[in-house]
């Protein structure tokens, strides 16, 4: 799901899901790589998740800036 405010220069939101299986893995430390990595090639979009049961909900919190290169809004999605 998309969500985009009305707000200008609010960013947008993107929303996914995913059940997870039995296997362990630490869910948390990628999510921080990934910010970490957005971070280094100077973006401000953030990703963030939640744990609901055994469902994984993530967020992709982004800017408008960052979606200008094609190649990195890819990467970033």
């Amino acid at each position: 799901m998309i969500e985009v405010p009305l707000e200008q220069k609010s960013g947008f939101f993107v929303y996914s899901s995913f059940d997870r299986d039995g296997n362990a893995f630490n869910l948390s430390e990628k999510v921080d790589a990934w910010n970490d990595w957005l971070s280094n090639i100077g973006k401000s979009s953030r990703v963030s998740f939640v744990k609901a049961g055994k469902r994984t909900v993530f967020t992709l919190n982004g800017n408008e800036r960052d979606i200008r290169r094609r190649e990195i809004f890819q990467k970033t999605l």
